[in-house]
């Protein structure tokens, strides 16, 4: 007679022999709550009323299952917010990548949770289980003692409370054990992501026998009991406060390709080689953004500044990108970034304040109106399709005030903003009409940049302070033992997420100068260096020297517009 399981189900008969060490194990579906009294109890299996064996985590590979089972003890991690029972006999072990990692003896059959604080509200976050399952084998082939690698079966389902839960098991042949098999179970509690890993001996000569298997059977139902324990634990810490796991989707969507290709048209701008930048010849002219037809491009030489204007065949839009800071030192300009008041209302909202330094790079300068005819004779020329505007950096803010112009003054409303590493612009009131207006926007932030976090944020006094528009999509990469990728977290709709970069200390210049891989600055920083081919005729300058590069016809008008620059426009 099968006695009962705590964590659900019932020992069943015995599986037929395996002829095959691929057959993936069959794990139960769903398990009762367990309370918070409730102690964490041994799995119970009988194996055609003759033996009895307790086993909570235990494996063998033997072909004859032992009639005793070792000690049980339960191993309890506070700090983290989850207990494990484990075998008495089972020594810990360090390694790194583990919270807590038990070996029946060296090399041989282990327990371990890796936990990482990385603040996802749900296991969407972390990717789907067939995204996640493809990083876990590209992480194990990687290893220098992997000889293959091989995905067994991919699993979703609901434990205790209905919590989500991904399993995975794959098998590897390695060189410093043999044939393994391992079960992973990955959930998200209390924003942090959980990864129990069980791994076991499967070797061809010593294939796992009915009895072993029928043991596994069970043994791999026992994530539900973690993750019941788990919640229990922080159900405890929480003291008794209702603990709440989700994710608010409002609809709004993230392109990672789009991202990729953005991205590259924002490193692109800051070459200096005009001439190949306006040909699309330029050493960063390639790969995604192949094909691209630059229209124009402006120069404004006494700021600094460069931007331009073409047609991305591929994706049916135009592309407006605006190059970052040009200063000697980037730190310096940091530096500077700390101490940038509000100290201008925002035309036509008296409650909207911005700095000026930001709002004179696009609206006093050769920028705004060389980009608005270009866009507005382009669409003429191709139609209503969509304006995708970007910028990194100080380039962010200004493709932010370009977006917002193109919508409010223009009418144009099929305007998309993407930008990376901008700073803060405005106040909140501003990032609430800019966010009514320009309803497509994205700034993408990355790990630990500095410059997201600036001007700074001070929650104390909300209507003075410098407040982000939404929305945030954090890019940092998760560390999951040897498992690293990179989790791209859409935030909430509040500009200001806590559980986004703000989470972390943004303190990184290097995090701010590469984005996607992808060098974010200067081919000659620290000068505004221009490199310009005499044999161009498709150019103009005006009387400030500024350069435009153009493929219209009309291209002097929009030079001969009055500009009335901010005087102080030099302290951008």
């Amino acid at each position: 007679m099968a006695s009962s399981l705590p964590c659900g189900g019932s020992a069943t008969a015995p599986p037929p022999p395996r002829t095959s060490i691929r057959r993936p194990l069959k794990l139960s579906l769903i398990h009762p709550p367990v309370t918070k009294d409730e102690t964490p109890a041994m799995v119970t299996i009988s194996r055609r009323s003759s033996l009895l064996l307790p086993f909570p985590f235990f494996f063998s590979s033997s072909s004859s299952v032992a009639a005793s089972s070792p000690p049980l003890e339960p191993y309890n991690d506070s700090a983290q917010g989850f207990t494990l029972l484990r075998p008495s006999s089972w020594i810990q072990v360090e390694k790194a990548g583990a919270t807590a990692l038990f070996e029946e003896g060296k090399g041989s059959n282990s327990i371990g949770v890796v936990v990482n604080p990385v603040r996802l509200a749900s296991l969407k976050d972390f990717g789907t289980p067939e995204f996640v399952a493809d990083k876990l084998i590209r992480a194990e082939r990687k290893k220098e003692s992997t000889k293959d690698a091989e995905l067994i079966s991919v699993d979703e389902r609901l434990g205790h409370s209905g919590l989500p839960i991904y399993e995975f098991e794959y098998q590897i042949d390695s060189t410093r054990g043999g044939m393994k098999r391992i079960f992973s179970a990955a959930f998200v509690s209390s924003r942090k992501l959980y990864l129990l890993n069980i791994t076991y001996s499967d070797r061809p000569e010593n294939p796992l026998d009915v009895s072993t298997r029928l043991v596994l059977e069970q043994v791999m139902d026992r994530p539900r009991c973690l993750v019941a324990m788990v919640l229990i634990c922080l159900l405890s810490i929480c003291h008794g406060r209702e603990l709440r796991i989700g994710h608010k989707d409002d609809g709004h969507v993230y392109n990672h390709t789009l991202a990729k290709i953005l991205v590259e048209y924002a490193s692109a701008v800051y070459m200096s080689d005009l001439t190949a930048l306006f040909t699309w010849t330029c050493s960063r002219c390639t790969d995604l953004t192949e094909g691209f037809e630059v229209v124009e491009l402006i120069v404004d030489v006494e700021n600094c500044l460069q931007a331009y204007v073409g047609v991305a065949h591929d994706l049916n839009a135009i592309i407006v990108a605006f190059r970052g800071t040009q200063e000697h030192s980037i730190r310096n300009w940091i530096q500077d970034l700390f101490w940038k008041q509000l100290d201008l209302n925002y035309p036509d909202m008296p409650d909207a304040m911005v700095h000026h330094g930001f709002y004179s790079a696009y609206h006093n300068t050769t920028l705004r109106p060389g980009i608005v005819s270009a866009v507005q004779e382009v669409r003429e020329l191709y139609g209503n399709i969509p304006v995708m505007v970007t910028g990194h950096s100080m380039g962010g803010a200004m493709a932010s005030f370009c977006a917002l112009d193109l919508t409010v003054n223009y009418g144009i409303h099929n305007v998309q903003l993407m930008t990376f590493g901008q700073p803060r612009m405005g106040n909140a009131a501003f990032g609430s009409y800019f966010s009514k207006h320009v309803q497509n926007a994205v700034r993408v932030t990355n790990e630990h940049d500095i410059v997201p976090h600036l001007p700074p944020y001070y929650s104390y006094f909300p209507q003075k302070t410098y407040h982000h528009f939404p929305r945030e999509v954090w890019v940092h990469n998760v560390g999951i033992g040897s498992l690293v990728y990179m989790i791209e977290k859409v935030c909430d709709g509040s500009g200001e997420d806590p559980s986004c970069s703000r989470s972390v200390s943004g303190n990184s210049i290097s995090d701010h100068l590469a984005y996607f891989g992808i060098e974010m600055q200067a081919d000659t920083w620290g000068t505004c260096r221009i490199v310009f081919h005499g044999n161009m005729v498709q150019y103009q300058v005006d009387l400030a020297g500024n350069i435009v590069l153009s493929k219209r016809p009309g291209v002097s008008s929009a030079l001969h517009q009055s500009v009335e620059a901010d005087k102080s426009r030099n302290a951008i």
